[in-house]
């Protein structure tokens, strides 16, 4: 029986001295990637950008709203995504605006929808 308590206490310091050699590559690798982010900060400060995370998460939230509303205006005109969206960026670079193009895209395709259930004054109007 004294044998194994032996080898079980050999083990067992194996065992903490490669754990503490662990905890070392650890405590060096996140020292080295904070000197990494603290350079990269200097960096980027010096050309005048600032880096937070506030910054980020509002930048990733601003995404995700712009997407649900694109997804939104979809449902509601029946124009897809990808066409809202190029819609939308013509209509800035003219001065105008997604809502407005939306209103139009929806109005156009309720007349659309009349015409072609045999409404004689909106199938004139094509």
């Amino acid at each position: 029986m004294p044998l194994l308590s032996i080898d079980i206490e050999a083990r067992y310091a194996k065992f903490q001295d490669a754990m503490s050699r662990v905890e070392q590559t650890a405590k060096k690798s996140a020292t080295n990637i904070q000197g990494a982010f603290t350079s990269l900060n200097s960096t980027l400060a010096g050309l005048g950008v600032g880096l937070s995370a506030a910054g980020l998460v509002a930048i990733v939230k601003n995404a995700i709203d712009a997407s649900d509303h694109l997804n939104d205006l979809s449902k509601k005109t029946g124009v897809t995504v990808e066409v809202l969206g190029g819609l939308g960026f013509a209509a800035a670079q003219a001065g105008g605006d997604l809502e407005s193009i939306a209103a139009a895209a929806g109005k156009l395709n309720k007349s659309i929808a009349e015409a072609a259930s045999g409404n004689a004054e909106t199938g004139a109007a094509f």
